[in-house]
Protein backbone atom coordinates (compact mmCIF):
# COMPACT_ATOMS: atom_id res chain seq x y z
CA UNK A 1 0.00 0.00 0.00
CA UNK A 2 1.41 3.27 -0.73
CA UNK A 3 1.17 5.30 2.28
CA UNK A 4 2.47 8.59 1.33
CA UNK A 5 -0.74 9.82 -0.03
CA UNK A 6 -1.88 9.71 3.23
CA UNK A 7 0.12 11.85 4.86
CA UNK A 8 -2.16 14.93 6.77
CA UNK A 9 -5.14 12.48 5.73
CA UNK A 10 -8.47 13.20 8.10
CA UNK A 11 -11.63 11.73 7.90
CA UNK A 12 -14.40 12.68 10.75
CA UNK A 13 -18.45 12.23 9.80
CA UNK A 14 -21.23 11.07 11.61
CA UNK A 15 -21.91 7.37 11.36
CA UNK A 16 -25.24 6.36 10.55
CA UNK A 17 -27.86 5.26 13.13
CA UNK A 18 -27.97 1.97 11.71
CA UNK A 19 -23.76 1.34 12.00
CA UNK A 20 -24.03 3.56 15.29
CA UNK A 21 -26.66 0.87 16.71
CA UNK A 22 -25.84 -2.13 15.15
CA UNK A 23 -21.85 -2.20 14.00
CA UNK A 24 -18.66 -0.97 15.26
CA UNK A 25 -17.77 2.97 14.04
CA UNK A 26 -15.37 5.24 13.55
CA UNK A 27 -16.20 8.78 13.63
CA UNK A 28 -12.31 9.75 13.10
CA UNK A 29 -8.76 9.07 11.98
CA UNK A 30 -6.10 11.13 11.02
CA UNK A 31 -2.22 11.14 10.06
CA UNK A 32 -0.92 13.90 12.51
CA UNK A 33 2.06 16.02 13.18
CA UNK A 34 1.05 19.17 15.31
CA UNK A 35 3.78 20.80 17.75
CA UNK A 36 0.73 22.04 19.95
CA UNK A 37 -1.11 18.46 20.01
CA UNK A 38 -2.03 17.88 23.74
CA UNK A 39 -5.41 16.47 24.83
CA UNK A 40 -6.51 16.35 28.29
CA UNK A 41 -9.83 14.75 28.91
CA UNK A 42 -11.84 13.80 31.61
CA UNK A 43 -14.24 11.30 28.79
CA UNK A 44 -14.66 10.66 26.04
CA UNK A 45 -16.86 8.58 24.21
CA UNK A 46 -14.36 6.77 22.44
CA UNK A 47 -11.48 4.30 22.10
CA UNK A 48 -8.29 4.73 20.18
CA UNK A 49 -5.96 2.56 18.05
CA UNK A 50 -2.51 5.17 17.73
CA UNK A 51 0.69 4.29 16.21
CA UNK A 52 3.59 6.53 16.25
CA UNK A 53 5.51 6.58 13.25
CA UNK A 54 8.08 8.92 14.23
CA UNK A 55 8.86 11.57 16.73
CA UNK A 56 8.32 10.87 20.17
CA UNK A 57 4.51 10.76 22.11
CA UNK A 58 3.48 10.48 25.66
CA UNK A 59 0.17 8.73 27.32
CA UNK A 60 -0.88 9.01 30.34
CA UNK A 61 -3.87 6.96 32.15
CA UNK A 62 -4.37 5.30 35.38
CA UNK A 63 -1.56 7.17 37.18
CA UNK A 64 0.89 5.80 34.82
CA UNK A 65 3.29 7.79 31.96
CA UNK A 66 3.81 5.49 28.44
CA UNK A 67 6.63 7.10 26.46
CA UNK A 68 6.10 5.88 22.62
CA UNK A 69 8.68 6.10 19.81
CA UNK A 70 8.36 5.42 16.24
CA UNK A 71 6.88 1.59 15.56
CA UNK A 72 4.90 1.89 18.78
CA UNK A 73 1.27 2.66 19.70
CA UNK A 74 -1.83 1.84 22.20
CA UNK A 75 -4.76 0.35 22.78
CA UNK A 76 -6.59 2.51 25.18
CA UNK A 77 -10.71 2.90 26.55
CA UNK A 78 -10.89 6.93 26.30
CA UNK A 79 -14.01 6.75 27.96
CA UNK A 80 -11.76 6.78 31.40
CA UNK A 81 -9.56 9.99 32.12
CA UNK A 82 -6.55 10.15 30.11
CA UNK A 83 -3.74 12.74 28.50
CA UNK A 84 -2.01 12.48 25.64
CA UNK A 85 0.35 14.54 23.89
CA UNK A 86 3.53 14.99 21.52
CA UNK A 87 7.24 16.22 22.77
CA UNK A 88 7.76 19.66 22.22
CA UNK A 89 10.85 19.14 20.39
CA UNK A 90 10.73 15.74 19.08
CA UNK A 91 7.08 16.07 17.44
CA UNK A 92 5.01 13.02 17.20
CA UNK A 93 4.06 12.01 13.97
CA UNK A 94 1.07 9.95 14.79
CA UNK A 95 -1.82 7.88 12.78
CA UNK A 96 -4.68 6.73 14.57
CA UNK A 97 -8.81 5.79 14.54
CA UNK A 98 -11.42 6.09 17.28
CA UNK A 99 -13.78 2.93 17.67
CA UNK A 100 -16.78 2.41 19.36
CA UNK A 101 -19.48 -0.33 19.40
CA UNK A 102 -21.33 -2.77 21.51
CA UNK A 103 -20.03 -6.25 20.43
CA UNK A 104 -16.27 -4.53 21.67
CA UNK A 105 -17.80 -3.32 24.84
CA UNK A 106 -17.02 -6.62 26.74
CA UNK A 107 -13.53 -7.57 25.55
CA UNK A 108 -12.61 -3.98 26.88
CA UNK A 109 -14.37 -4.53 29.92
CA UNK A 110 -12.79 -7.65 30.78
CA UNK A 111 -9.43 -6.42 29.55
CA UNK A 112 -9.90 -3.28 31.86
CA UNK A 113 -10.96 -5.32 34.82
CA UNK A 114 -7.55 -7.46 34.29
CA UNK A 115 -5.61 -4.57 34.66
CA UNK A 116 -4.22 -4.94 30.25
CA UNK A 117 -5.60 -1.61 29.52
CA UNK A 118 -3.79 0.63 27.67
CA UNK A 119 -1.91 -2.35 25.55
CA UNK A 120 1.15 -0.99 24.12
CA UNK A 121 1.85 -1.88 20.74
CA UNK A 122 4.91 -2.98 19.39
CA UNK A 123 3.82 -4.37 15.86
CA UNK A 124 4.22 -2.40 13.41
CA UNK A 125 2.24 -4.12 11.62
CA UNK A 126 -0.90 -2.62 13.02
CA UNK A 127 0.53 0.69 10.98
CA UNK A 128 -0.85 -0.91 7.85
CA UNK A 129 -4.20 -1.55 9.70
CA UNK A 130 -4.76 2.27 10.30
CA UNK A 131 -3.63 2.70 6.94
CA UNK A 132 -6.26 0.27 5.56
CA UNK A 133 -8.93 2.12 7.66
CA UNK A 134 -7.65 5.38 5.82
CA UNK A 135 -8.60 3.64 2.31
CA UNK A 136 -11.72 2.12 3.12
CA UNK A 137 -13.19 5.47 4.46
CA UNK A 138 -11.22 7.62 1.62
CA UNK A 139 -13.28 5.43 -0.81
CA UNK A 140 -16.42 6.08 0.74
CA UNK A 141 -18.21 3.15 -1.34
CA UNK A 142 -21.91 2.20 -0.36
CA UNK A 143 -21.44 -0.08 2.05
CA UNK A 144 -17.96 1.17 3.61
CA UNK A 145 -19.46 1.61 7.22
CA UNK A 146 -19.33 -2.33 6.92
CA UNK A 147 -16.34 -2.94 5.43
CA UNK A 148 -15.06 -0.94 8.53
CA UNK A 149 -16.57 -2.05 10.86
CA UNK A 150 -15.46 -5.66 10.25
CA UNK A 151 -11.92 -4.56 9.56
CA UNK A 152 -11.80 -2.64 12.51
CA UNK A 153 -13.18 -5.59 14.63
CA UNK A 154 -10.50 -7.82 13.07
CA UNK A 155 -7.82 -5.64 14.53
CA UNK A 156 -9.05 -5.13 17.87
CA UNK A 157 -8.99 -8.89 18.17
CA UNK A 158 -5.53 -9.46 16.96
CA UNK A 159 -4.11 -6.57 19.46
CA UNK A 160 -6.15 -7.96 22.51
CA UNK A 161 -5.98 -11.53 21.21
CA UNK A 162 -2.84 -12.31 23.74
CA UNK A 163 -4.27 -10.58 26.38
CA UNK A 164 -7.29 -12.41 26.26
CA UNK A 165 -6.14 -15.73 25.72
CA UNK A 166 -3.91 -15.69 29.14
CA UNK A 167 -7.10 -13.77 31.19
CA UNK A 168 -9.16 -17.28 29.42
CA UNK A 169 -6.28 -19.72 30.69
CA UNK A 170 -5.89 -18.39 33.92
CA UNK A 171 -9.69 -16.77 35.19
CA UNK A 172 -11.37 -18.66 38.13
CA UNK A 173 -14.97 -17.70 39.49
CA UNK A 174 -13.74 -15.16 41.91
CA UNK A 175 -11.95 -13.04 39.62
CA UNK A 176 -14.11 -12.69 36.43
CA UNK A 177 -14.95 -9.91 34.50
CA UNK A 178 -18.38 -10.71 34.69
CA UNK A 179 -18.71 -11.01 38.22
CA UNK A 180 -16.83 -7.62 38.69
CA UNK A 181 -19.00 -5.83 36.36
CA UNK A 182 -22.16 -7.55 37.64
CA UNK A 183 -21.38 -5.98 41.32
CA UNK A 184 -20.04 -2.61 39.52
CA UNK A 185 -23.88 -2.34 38.04
CA UNK A 186 -25.79 -3.69 40.94
CA UNK A 187 -23.86 -1.46 44.25
CA UNK A 188 -23.76 1.75 41.46
CA UNK A 189 -27.90 1.78 40.89
CA UNK A 190 -28.17 0.00 44.30
CA UNK A 191 -31.15 2.83 45.24
CA UNK A 192 -32.70 1.54 41.93
CA UNK A 193 -35.29 -0.63 40.92
CA UNK A 194 -32.64 -3.01 38.88
CA UNK A 195 -34.47 -5.58 36.45
CA UNK A 196 -33.48 -8.30 34.58
CA UNK A 197 -33.58 -6.57 31.41
CA UNK A 198 -30.90 -3.76 32.58
CA UNK A 199 -28.54 -6.34 33.85
CA UNK A 200 -28.68 -8.52 30.82
CA UNK A 201 -28.44 -5.17 28.16
CA UNK A 202 -24.89 -3.86 30.33
CA UNK A 203 -23.85 -6.58 29.75
CA UNK A 204 -24.93 -7.47 26.24
CA UNK A 205 -26.66 -10.70 26.56
CA UNK A 206 -29.99 -12.28 26.63
CA UNK A 207 -31.80 -12.28 29.27
CA UNK A 208 -32.01 -16.13 29.03
CA UNK A 209 -28.17 -16.26 28.74
CA UNK A 210 -27.31 -13.98 31.36
CA UNK A 211 -29.29 -16.29 33.84
CA UNK A 212 -27.83 -19.00 33.16
CA UNK A 213 -23.88 -17.61 33.01
CA UNK A 214 -24.96 -15.31 36.39
CA UNK A 215 -26.40 -19.09 38.09
CA UNK A 216 -22.91 -20.38 37.25
CA UNK A 217 -21.29 -17.89 38.95
CA UNK A 218 -23.32 -16.96 41.68
CA UNK A 219 -25.29 -19.67 42.86
CA UNK A 220 -28.46 -17.80 42.92
CA UNK A 221 -31.07 -15.95 40.68
CA UNK A 222 -30.28 -12.00 39.64
CA UNK A 223 -33.04 -10.65 41.36
CA UNK A 224 -32.33 -12.78 44.47
CA UNK A 225 -28.75 -11.10 44.14
CA UNK A 226 -29.65 -7.85 43.52
CA UNK A 227 -32.41 -8.18 47.26
CA UNK A 228 -29.38 -9.54 48.44
CA UNK A 229 -27.06 -6.69 48.41
CA UNK A 230 -30.14 -4.47 49.05
CA UNK A 231 -30.53 -6.22 52.43
CA UNK A 232 -27.23 -6.02 53.15
CA UNK A 233 -26.94 -2.12 52.40
CA UNK A 234 -29.82 -1.70 54.82
CA UNK A 235 -28.36 -3.37 57.29
CA UNK A 236 -26.23 -0.19 57.89
CA UNK A 237 -29.09 2.41 57.44
CA UNK A 238 -30.94 1.13 60.36
CA UNK A 239 -28.50 2.00 62.57
CA UNK A 240 -29.26 5.86 61.30
CA UNK A 241 -32.09 6.84 64.11
CA UNK A 242 -33.22 9.61 61.31
CA UNK A 243 -34.52 6.74 59.18
CA UNK A 244 -37.78 5.30 59.63
CA UNK A 245 -38.22 1.59 57.90
CA UNK A 246 -40.59 3.68 54.87
CA UNK A 247 -37.50 5.50 54.43
CA UNK A 248 -35.14 2.75 54.02
CA UNK A 249 -37.29 0.78 51.85
CA UNK A 250 -38.44 3.73 49.74
CA UNK A 251 -34.51 4.61 49.50
CA UNK A 252 -33.43 0.76 48.44
CA UNK A 253 -36.05 0.81 45.68
CA UNK A 254 -38.78 -1.84 47.32
CA UNK A 255 -42.60 -1.91 46.19
CA UNK A 256 -43.56 -0.75 50.08
CA UNK A 257 -42.53 -1.30 53.12
CA UNK A 258 -44.09 -5.07 53.57
CA UNK A 259 -41.94 -6.23 50.74
CA UNK A 260 -38.91 -4.46 52.45
CA UNK A 261 -39.73 -6.03 55.62
CA UNK A 262 -40.58 -9.78 53.95
CA UNK A 263 -37.70 -10.02 52.29
CA UNK A 264 -35.31 -8.44 55.09
CA UNK A 265 -37.02 -11.58 57.21
CA UNK A 266 -36.53 -13.79 54.84
CA UNK A 267 -32.42 -13.55 54.55
CA UNK A 268 -31.90 -12.74 58.12
CA UNK A 269 -34.63 -14.76 60.21
CA UNK A 270 -35.35 -11.67 61.66
CA UNK A 271 -38.01 -8.55 60.93
CA UNK A 272 -35.98 -4.77 60.35
CA UNK A 273 -38.03 -3.34 63.13
CA UNK A 274 -36.69 -6.13 65.86
CA UNK A 275 -33.30 -5.42 64.15
CA UNK A 276 -33.34 -1.93 65.02
CA UNK A 277 -34.52 -2.26 68.79
CA UNK A 278 -31.82 -4.57 68.73
CA UNK A 279 -29.11 -1.73 67.59
CA UNK A 280 -30.84 0.63 70.43
CA UNK A 281 -29.85 -1.61 73.15
CA UNK A 282 -26.30 -1.63 71.90
CA UNK A 283 -24.75 1.15 74.02
CA UNK A 284 -22.69 3.34 71.84
CA UNK A 285 -18.79 2.82 71.42
CA UNK A 286 -16.84 4.56 73.93
CA UNK A 287 -20.32 4.40 76.45
CA UNK A 288 -19.29 1.29 78.41
CA UNK A 289 -18.84 1.25 82.15
CA UNK A 290 -15.37 2.01 83.08
CA UNK A 291 -14.13 -0.73 85.27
Amino acid sequence: MDHSKYINYRSFYTPSKFAEDNLIVSDGMSYMAAKDFYYDRKTFDNNLVLCVLKGTFYVEQYGTKYTLKGGQGILMKLTDHHKYYTDKVDTAHIIFFHFRGKMLTPILNCLYVHGCLPIILQDTSVIDCIYHCFEITSQQSHDFEYDLSSFIYQTVIKITKPYLSKINRCSVKENSWFVDAVYVYVDNHIYEKITLEQLSEELHMSKFYFSKVFKNFFNTSPMQFVLFRKIQLSLKLLSDPKLSLNDIAYTLGFADLCHFSRTFKNQLGISPTSYKKILRTVPPKGTEAQI
